[in-house]
């Protein structure tokens, strides 16, 4: 082989070595870099001296394989890695390849991939709008809690009823939009006021229960996620010895699964 056939050839190992490696790594860390350069440089010195470019990259490569040194060529900052030279511009515990937030406060406390979520709900704080949330909060797609975002004021029944009214299905159309920006389970609980009997009551407060439950089915929530329970007059929240307060009690809520 020539030596002019040979250097294309060395040219081109340095070309596709250099493209297997990572980016960030130096081409004195990188072995197979390395050793395409030091077989260049022999081969080159060889084949001016006496035209044995090949012994002369074979004693190159062979050099350069034991004299690159991986370790020593980081810079400041850098710390090294099984990857290579490694920096963490933020001072996270994240190395910069890994790191999805590269611009943390220092001293703030980060994920896995560098970005803050304070409060572990699986929002990142840049994009939480209820910041410390408890643990174990069920959240939407914001951050906030879902129980908190989807009222159901308004949801009442006429005296004796089950059916709903015009006002209580806008109402339920707004819940349904909420309910699809998260997969939790719930319970449709529904209640009455003190008038009649309590048997009656809680026959009366399942089946508002299970109107509102109909209502959302139809609307696209999965009925494997609902549960339609009555509770009679036994949780009121207004006087049953007013109108107005017996209207209030005549209601649905929904109660999110733990």
């Amino acid at each position: 082989m020539n030596v002019k056939n040979l250097f294309g050839m060395l040219f081109l190992l340095v070309f596709v070595a250099g493209c297997a490696e990572r980016p960030s790594i130096k081409w004195q860390q990188s072995k197979p870099l390395c050793v395409v350069a030091g077989a260049l440089a022999g081969g080159a010195v060889a084949g001016a001296a006496d035209n044995k470019a090949a012994l002369g990259v074979l004693l190159g490569a062979g050099v350069a394989y034991f004299a690159c040194d991986a370790g020593s060529v980081c810079e400041g900052g850098e710390v090294q890695t099984s990857h290579g030279c490694e920096s963490d511009s933020d001072r996270d515990g994240v190395y910069d390849s890994s790191d999805d937030c590269p611009n943390s406060i220092l001293g703030a406390r980060v994920n896995s991939v560098g970005c803050v979520d304070e409060d572990e709900d699986g929002v990142l704080d840049r994009s939480d709008a209820c910041l410390m949330t408890p643990a174990n909060t069920i959240v939407d797609q914001t951050g906030c809690p879902v129980v908190a975002k989807i009222s159901l004021e308004g949801v009442n029944f006429g005296y004796k009823s089950s059916e709903l009214t015009l006002d209580s299905k806008s109402i339920l159309d707004v819940a349904v939009e909420k309910l699809n920006n998260t997969d939790v389970n719930f319970v449709i609980e529904g209640h009455t006021d003190s008038i009649a009997s309590q048997a009656y009551n809680l026959d009366l407060s399942l089946q508002r229960a299970q109107s509102v439950l109909n209502y959302l089915l139809a609307a696209g929530v999965a009925s494997e996620r609902m549960t339609a329970i009555g509770y009679g007059e036994t949780q009121p929240i207004a006087s049953n010895q007013t109108d107005e307060g017996r209207a209030r009690n005549r209601r649905v809520a929904f109660n999110l699964n733990e």
